[in-house]
């Protein structure tokens, strides 16, 4: 550098090469932070979309077995408290899954709790080694299969789209020309939906629980994910087929959680629609979008993942990180936004302590069409317990409004 003589360079270019740097440095450590916090809302939406849309065989086990005594009259569990583990009712009886589906028992009567654990009646011994457990889960099945609740049936199988689908046929009597229609919920399968054919049974009506595609009894679809209903309505609507073949005048649908989705879409959109007579739908997914961020807000997720998982869920762009081979049409699964689209009576269930599907969705639904859908509120029943927690209620509405239908329960 060239200077004049007898003073020293000037350092400023010095200090401007050095500002730079820091500048240049804060700005990339910054252009990394962004990119890494990307990367996370990334990451965390792809995982809870992957949970949503990916059937899996192993479910949460969130109650601790303290401990058991089968030596007592009546044998009992002692489970941690939660929600599910304190929840009684009429006839206030559970199912009490352990061993991650190996083992299974049905519960009853609380008999004693305290502020960290409650007893309970064991009602039944299903198999497994429940005094080896240590962790469980509870849901509403009472009955793992037809023969168990005692059950007149036929296994049969509905020719879908991916292959034949089992069902259980239940013969009718009185009013076998109407065909009802049960449909489980997500990561279930047709147990689930014994409850309801049990206290349909007395009315006489043909009664079939179906299966549908990625349920782990059905066939697989192409991509093996779950479309929310979206796409599971197929199913239905082959069953619907089948029943129409084997002489069904009108088809009445019961859907439980997803279920309740699968047949408003069926509802909606098959083209055998003009035989369906009404719904039953209890403890339904009527908005995803809601239900996708009531979820996303129970485990802690900032809206912005949620958000992101419902996109990724929802558009092409999204289907490497989930493994859609299309995406889902959530349009068509609001049904706070589209209710002038029912077109048949509807009874919803639904309890405000749900805790899995959002209540809030049910009631807006049901004000919106107050001329077709019946609800019936419950306070204390969490979700898809209703019928478990005061039965002779969950009836009492079936009955009127079948009714109300038309139908008149045989003596």
């Amino acid at each position: 550098m060239a200077t004049e003589r007898g003073k020293k360079p000037r350092r400023t270019s010095q200090r401007a090469s050095w500002g730079r740097k820091v500048l240049l440095g804060s700005a990339l450590t910054a252009a990394t932070a962004v990119i890494g916090t990307a990367a996370v809302v990334v990451g965390s939406a792809a995982a809870i979309a992957r949970r949503v849309v990916v059937p899996s065989a192993k479910s949460d086990e969130d109650i601790t077995i303290l401990g058991v005594d089968l030596n007592a009259r009546p044998a009992t569990v002692t489970l941690s408290r939660s929600p599910h583990s304190v929840l009684a009712g009429t006839p206030g009886e559970y199912s009490l899954w352990f061993a991650q589906g190996a083992g299974h028992a049905v519960v009853g009567k609380i008999l004693s709790e305290d502020d960290r654990s409650v007893t309970r009646e064991i009602v039944r011994r299903g198999f497994g080694d429940l005094e080896r457990a240590r962790r469980g889960r509870m849901n509403g099945w009472l009955w793992l299969s037809p023969a168990d609740a005692g059950l007149d049936f036929q296994p049969v199988a509905v020719t879908a789209e991916h292959g034949l689908n089992p069902a259980w046929l239940f013969p009718g009597g009185a009013h076998a020309s109407t065909w009802v229609l049960h449909v489980h919920g997500h990561g279930s399968k047709r147990a689930e939906t014994l409850r309801g054919v049990v206290s349909l049974v007395p009315w006489g009506f043909t009664q079939m629980a179906v299966s549908y595609r990625n349920d782990g009894e059905a066939h697989r679809s192409d991509d093996g994910r779950y479309a929310l209903g979206d796409r599971e309505w197929r199913d239905v609507d082959a069953a619907i087929s089948f029943a129409r073949k084997n002489g069904a005048q009108r088809v009445i649908l019961v859907g439980w959680s997803m279920g309740g989705s699968i047949v408003l879409q069926a509802a909606a959109r098959s083209a055998q629609r003009d035989i369906i007579e009404g719904l039953i739908l209890d403890s339904p997914a009527v908005d995803w979008i809601d239900v996708l961020h009531y979820q996303g807000d129970a485990i802690g997720a900032p809206s912005p993942v949620t958000k992101l998982t419902i996109g990724m869920i929802g558009s092409k762009a999204g289907r490497p990180l989930t493994g859609q081979h299309e995406p889902v049409d959530f349009a068509h699964l609001r049904w706070t936004e589209r209710a002038a689209d029912l077109a048949v009576p509807t009874l919803l269930f639904h309890s405000d302590d749900d805790g899995l599907v959002p209540p809030g969705p049910s009631r807006e639904f049901a004000a919106a069409r107050p001329d077709l859908v019946t609800f019936v509120p419950f306070d204390t029943a969490v979700h898809c317990r209703l019928w478990n927690y005061d039965r002779p209620r969950w009836e009492a509405a079936v009955s009127s409004w079948l009714a109300e239908r038309g139908y008149a329960q045989p003596e």
